[in-house]
């Protein structure tokens, strides 16, 4: 089945975000936005006793998030808290770059890697937002052409792209820079074939699994910059 689009399923508590994502892609018949309603749906239920109502719950996301990717949506939950920076007009997609602020830590450099422009969007809004640099690229061999001259503390990685997907792409950097394999976190919305499941235990690289969560994403970039500046002081 062809996809669908995309679709944004945005947490109640963060209404000024459902109403930017509403405002910026509200001509685009691909993508939808809505508000999750499962807080209010379990409200209105009884409530079974505690250990049986949280494997309902988890029972319930996931057959609903099973039977949306089913459709052909691709589905990214937003979780934002009411005082997230949202871009005043709908127009700007890509968020203003933040003021340069003076401190004694350097700025981080975050590659996003991934073949859907919507979702590279959305990250590059949220990393952007807490004070990374963020290039983007759409697959590995626009991601070697930029690694050529600069480096990353960070390469968010998709598994599956055309010309050169991120396994390839994770190879070929071992091969020419380590320091910057050892920079990659992989993304992945699905299974993967036995070679990829190889190199992920044997490369020990993390894996982010989507739909992407924002405060995942968040916690899971800081904890993976610090580690790496951890074993970089221990070298």
């Amino acid at each position: 089945m062809p996809a669908k689009g995309l679709l944004f399923v945005v947490s109640r508590d963060a209404p000024d975000r459902y109403e930017y994502l509403k405002r910026v892609f509200a001509g685009d018949s691909r993508v939808r936005v809505i508000l999750d309603r499962r807080a209010v749906e379990r409200r209105k239920t009884p409530f079974p006793p505690g250990g049986e109502r949280r494997r309902a719950d988890r029972r319930s996301k996931s057959e609903t998030e099973d039977r949306l990717r089913q459709q052909g949506w691709a589905m990214v939950r937003v979780e934002l808290p009411l005082d997230a920076p949202v871009p005043a007009s709908g127009d700007a997609v890509r968020p203003v770059e933040p003021e340069p602020v003076t401190t004694a830590e350097p700025v981080r450099s975050v590659l996003v890697v991934d073949d859907d422009p919507r979702l590279t969007r959305l990250l590059e809004d949220v990393l952007r937002g807490d004070g990374y640099r963020v290039a983007t690229a759409r697959n590995g061999v626009d991601a070697l052409a930029l690694l050529v001259d600069q480096a990353f503390d960070l390469l968010l990685v998709d598994i599956r792209m055309p010309e050169l997907d991120g396994p390839s792409l994770y190879r070929e950097l071992a091969r020419r820079t380590p320091e910057q394999a050892r920079r990659v976190m992989f993304m992945t919305g699905g299974a993967v074939d036995a070679d990829t499941a190889e190199l992920l235990s044997t490369s020990r690289s993390p894996v982010l699994r989507k739909p992407l969560e924002v405060n995942e994403l968040r916690g899971t970039v800081k904890r993976f910059l610090l580690a790496a500046d951890s074993f970089r002081r221990r070298r």
